[in-house]
């Protein structure tokens, strides 16, 4: 496996601009618990464009490409929120974008993935499963 050092701070200030204008910069909302002593923050990231956080982390990778790079398309493999988050990203960039998927996936989902303009691949998940392990995308 492969260590991955943490963004530094400089790293971290490119991504937060590079989000600036396409996230929602959701605050968290206390909500107070009479049954635990203290009070829980929840932070409603369901107000992203994509229903998730995923957008923040997917949408900086995307943006990070250069042109040349993105113009040859995204792809992911996700059952949802990922691939949701990488084709948004797609259709905002203006490049195809498709998502290796569970035929199992929720329909929402998927659908979700084809209001974005982009392509869901469904596969039985086995061959999802050896998908990742072949690294089948390098090849296509």
């Amino acid at each position: 496996m492969t260590n991955i050092a943490p963004p530094n701070v400089s790293e971290l200030r490119s991504a937060a601009e590079r989000l600036r204008s396409v996230v929602i910069h959701t605050r968290l909302i206390p909500l107070h618990s009479y049954r635990v002593r203290s009070h829980i923050l929840l932070k409603p990231e369901v107000l992203q464009a994509v229903g998730s956080f995923k957008i923040r982390g997917v949408f900086n990778a995307v943006a990070s490409l250069q042109e040349v790079e993105r113009q040859r398309g995204l792809s992911t493999v996700s059952a949802g929120n990922t691939a949701q988050a990488l084709c948004w990203a797609g259709r905002f960039f203006d490049v195809p974008a498709r998502s290796v998927m569970p035929d199992t996936a929720p329909a929402g989902k998927i659908d979700a993935v084809r209001r974005y303009g982009s392509t869901p691949v469904l596969l039985p998940i086995d061959e999802v499963f050896r998908f990742l392990r072949e690294k089948r995308w390098e090849a296509e």
